[in-house]
């Protein structure tokens, strides 16, 4: 049942000028608007995300963000989840079905995160009479052009990023085909308000522009968000809320307004609040914990492994310990014989480690979310630190960004492995004239 217009709101609407009730009254219409806006928000950071993730040369860590916040899930709900590199092994590890599910709960908890700080966001802007206006004649507009322009946004700034394997040519402005039919669309709309602003469209032919507007819009979406190694489908349900938030608009913009109850409303925004705080969580910033410090030096442990490839790769383990032991081991079947040696370091330079890694953030690091490939090298550093224990397994080769963690991760690794191939050895079995590590 509706609440039928009182004296009091017959009155305000006949001063204001304002067909709607106020908005705060309205919590579809803010469901709508938030929906359609946290659809193209995502839908944009996600084909920024994959353009990233297929670059010959990564830009940022955007890519891996986004996976480290993936596991984050995997690991809160307790799903297994194997590390895609190791250096036992040569060939790497496709994502599982536990990472299909977790990757999917990660995709539609982000899409509710940005909804619900979207509908706060209209919320609190309900509140004057200006937001107001500019949110009721700006509304349809926002619905339909959001997620392009969001998108458009996002080719723009990963326009000139080579990745295979496509090819392109020329310029945003002159080479893209989604752009020159935004323009053309906004052309249309111009002229419609120009010419035809008195004119009330019928039902179907709005229909029927929803539908023409939102099919090519979601191709595009769709095509520009594939993933190589598994699908997700819960892109599928969110890109369906573009056309549906849009149509309910158009058909029923005046009966979104079910009758206000103070503990259903104070429900939804507690809800609004969980979500965007269970997002925010997700998304937080990872917490270093330095390790140059510890409790007990002599009970510190710092391991570096090299894994094989298929080739000529030095594959061995390098073990470091707080009271300045040292033991290196070669893998058997990648050195003409297998080697074992044993010697001492001095306690200077085993804070010296320590202290490169918090340099690189090491407790931070999530190695499952770094760049790798299928037959090269890899490394790995190890840390037990006052209890506290700590890997880190990634691709030697495909580095990603030039500038990001994981290549800060690879250049730390590789400082302390150049460190303790200066080891003086007491103790050598095998390849003994060979130098601890190769370069």
């Amino acid at each position: 049942m509706w609440r039928k217009l009182t004296a009091v709101d017959t009155l305000r609407i006949a001063a204001t000028g304002d067909g709607w009730r106020p908005t705060e009254n309205r919590p579809l219409y803010g469901v709508l608007i938030g929906a359609n806006i946290a659809a193209a928000l995502f839908f944009g950071g996600f084909v920024y995300v994959s353009k990233n993730w297929a670059a010959i040369r990564p830009a940022n860590d955007s890519t891996y963000l986004c996976l480290r916040s993936m596991y984050r899930v995997i690991d809160f709900i307790g799903l297994h989840a194997q590390n895609s590199v190791t250096t036992s092994a040569v060939r790497r590890e496709f994502p599982t079905r536990s990472v299909q599910v977790g990757a999917e709960l990660f995709v539609i908890l982000t899409w509710l995160g940005l909804a619900a700080a979207m509908a706060l966001v209209l919320w609190l802007s309900s509140h004057t009479q200006l937001c107001r206006a500019i949110w009721r004649r700006s509304a349809i507009v926002v619905l339909f052009f959001a997620a392009p322009l969001c998108y458009l946004c996002a080719s723009w700034l990963t326009w000139d990023w080579a990745y295979e394997p496509v090819v392109k040519t020329g310029s945003f402005l002159t080479g893209s085909i989604p752009f020159a039919v935004f323009l053309t669309e906004v052309v249309c709309l111009v002229l419609f308000l120009l010419f035809l602003r008195r004119t009330r469209p019928q039902t179907w032919l709005r229909v029927l522009g929803i539908f023409l507007h939102f099919i090519f819009w979601m191709f595009v979406l769709w095509s520009e968000t594939r993933l190589l190694l598994f699908p997700i489908y819960a892109r599928g349900l969110i890109l369906l809320v573009l056309p549906a938030s849009a149509l309910i608009y158009v058909l029923r913009g005046e009966e979104l307004a079910p009758p206000a109850h103070a503990r259903k409303a104070l429900f939804g925004w507690a809800l609004a609040i969980v979500l965007f705080a269970v997002a925010s969580a997700v998304w937080s910033p990872a917490r270093n914990v330095e390790l140059s410090h510890p409790q007990d030096l002599d009970s510190v442990i710092v391991e570096v492994s090299r894994g094989p490839c298929y080739g000529a790769c030095p594959a061995y383990t390098v073990t470091l310990h707080g009271n300045g032991q040292v033991q290196y081991a070669s893998e058997s079947g990648y050195s003409r014989v297998q080697t074992r040696k044993s010697g001492t370091a001095d306690r200077q330079i085993i804070v010296k480690i320590l202290q490169l890694l918090d340099q690189a953030n090491f407790m931070t690091l999530e190695g499952r979310a770094f760049f790798w490939g299928f037959d090269s090298p890899s490394i790995g550093v190890r840390t037990s630190v006052d209890g506290r224990t700590k890997q880190v397994v990634c691709d030697s080769s495909f580095v990603g960004a030039s500038n990001g963690r994981q290549a800060r991760f690879i250049e730390t690794a590789r400082e302390i492995d150049t460190i303790l191939a200066s080891t003086t050895w007491i103790k050598c079995e095998g390849e003994c004239q060979s130098p601890a590590s190769s370069p």
